[in-house]
């Protein structure tokens, strides 16, 4: 019964919206699998019956506006490839096509058809492979995708907990494949189930993955030696890639459920973009000590300018004379008291991150919550660069305030994020980065001071090692600070469980997001998480 309500919602989703010359058809990728919070991949489909237009798409989603660029020829047919962020399996998007200059080509309101997995199982996709395989590595099967019906870009697979396929991956096109590839540098988790006698090509993906050349069957790939340091697992073999995992066997010899370990049971519930401990940590917008100096400077000045300009404005004799005075000191005010006191805006920015990174990997990941406010009406914008995404962040999952909000993504893959804000309104987004390789080696060791966490547990590292210090809960632990506790408690949910991490404090450090309409800039807490080995 579940899987035929799924099917009638992917089907709405699938509607056609018409308006004008132009007809929109939106479909959820992975049969409209979703998770709370995480990017939603949707295919557009914009058909064009008129003059040809380069404009933008724009669909807005739980009061929040995703905006891309669309171009599509006269009497033709594109296709985009858009990413929104939802929380309830029954979200609408107000789908809007405008021209360049701005003018409405199309407006309508449709389903997205989103459903959720099944409580207490892993989010897995069966790619070109029988939906049978994914049971077998991973003892769950939530969807199954299409060789050639893959997202672009490795935000679509943010809500997945894992990729099964059978066979070496050599079906999944070229294209599709460096998204793959970021996204299990992120923490994702890629299983083959291989045939005990057919080859694993050097051009597949599971060649690409395990930095292995092909060989003539799967048994002697999996013996040789590789680039990656492997471990046995479920009769098969398993390796790290960044903060990801891949893992590969040979059928007959795979024990049921081989890698399910790998893989976590909260994936369909679990909502990684809401924590009210993170959200409050954020201090708010206010005027600092600076900001307060200057207002008084400049109000004090004001004062002494007007009074002068009345003085010499009525020893003048002339009418003429008097109103070009007053004409003329009233602009040279203004621009004073624009310059002096506040010249850039009214908003406030205020970041917290997290690095993430792994014993034995050369890269990091970078992870960022930046919250807006405003000590007045202001607009805001954050240019968050090349991200992988960027979605709103909120206190909890039935907060859906903030105001308006509008979140672009450019035809460079370039994030930005616009709001209008009032003095009592706050706006926050989440944004992460691709796996960057090249962090020191010398940076993703223990270190004195720096915490051990463990099943939810720390203890503090001494030298290079735990002495068998007692181990506390992470909420008693006080000694970097609430900000610090409070994103270290946010990080911590994010993370596996049965993970073993190294925390430690990151000063000084820069944000990656730049902002523009703010008046101040804050930093509230950085931390590197540094995953230790199985």
């Amino acid at each position: 019964m579940r899987a035929l309500v799924g099917a009638w919602a992917w089907a709405v989703g699938a509607l056609v919206c018409r308006g004008g010359d132009v007809a929109v058809s939106v479909r959820p990728g992975f049969e409209g699998l979703f998770r709370p919070g995480a990017p939603v991949w949707l295919r557009a489909t914009v058909a064009n019956g008129g003059a040809a237009f380069d404009g933008a798409l724009e669909l807005t989603v739980e009061g929040v506006t995703y905006r891309q660029a669309a171009r599509v020829g006269a009497q033709a047919t594109g296709l985009a490839d858009a990413f929104v962020a939802a929380r309830a399996e029954g979200a609408r998007a107000r789908v809007v096509v405008r021209s360049a200059g701005g003018r409405v080509l199309h407006e309508s309101d449709v389903a997205l058809g989103l459903r959720r997995g099944a409580e207490g199982r892993p989010l897995v996709v069966a790619v070109a492979a029988p939906r049978a395989v994914a049971e077998e590595l991973f003892g769950s099967c939530a969807a199954a995708a299409a060789a050639d019906e893959l997202p672009p870009l490795a935000a679509g697979y943010a809500a997945l907990d894992g990729l099964a396929f059978a066979g070496d991956g050599g079906e999944v096109p070229a294209a599709g494949r460096p998204a793959i590839a970021d996204w299990v540098r992120g923490g994702g988790v890629a299983g083959f189930a291989l045939e005990e006698k057919a080859p694993v090509r050097s051009d597949s993906l599971l060649a690409e993955l395990g930095g292995c050349a092909g060989r003539a069957s799967a048994e002697e790939w999996l013996a040789a030696p590789a680039r990656r340091t492997t471990r046995e697992l479920g009769g098969g073999r398993m390796w790290r890639v960044g903060l990801g995992t891949v893992c590969a066997g040979v059928r007959p010899k795979l024990a049921a459920k081989a890698f399910a370990g790998l893989l976590r049971a909260d994936g369909a519930s679990r909502d990684e973009w809401t924590d009210a401990g993170l959200y409050a940590a954020f201090r708010g917008a206010r005027w600092d000590a600076a900001v307060r100096w200057r207002l008084v400077g400049g109000g004090v000045a004001l004062l002494v300018a007007g009074a002068l300009v009345a003085r010499l404005a009525w020893r003048g004799r002339g009418r003429a004379a008097k109103a070009a005075l007053a004409a003329g000191t009233s602009v040279a005010l203004a621009a004073v008291a624009w310059a002096v006191m506040l010249p850039e805006g009214r908003g406030c920015v205020e970041a917290a991150c997290v690095f993430e990174r792994a014993k034995g990997q050369t890269g990091e990941r970078r992870t960022e919550v930046v919250c807006v406010e405003a000590v007045g009406r202001a607009r805001v914008r954050l240019d968050f660069g090349a991200a992988e995404a960027v979605v709103p962040f909120y206190r909890s999952g039935e907060d859906a305030g903030g105001g308006e909000a509008v979140i672009e993504r450019d035809a460079a893959g370039r994030w930005t994020a616009e709001c209008a804000l009032t003095q009592r309104t706050r706006r926050c987004f989440a944004a992460w980065w691709p796996w960057r390789e090249g962090a020191p080696p010398e940076a993703l060791g223990a270190r004195f001071g720096d915490l051990a966490l463990r099943r939810g547990r720390v203890a503090e590292v001494r030298a290079d090692s735990l002495d068998g210090g007692p181990w506390f809960a992470l909420e008693e632990f006080t000694a970097w600070g609430d900000a610090h506790r409070s994103l270290a408690l946010w990080q911590r949910r994010r993370a596996a469980r049965a993970s073993y991490h190294f925390i430690r404090c990151e000063e000084p450090w820069r944000s990656a997001i730049t902002a523009k309409g703010v008046l101040e800039e804050r930093r509230l807490a950085a931390q590197v998480w540094t995953l230790g080995e199985d």
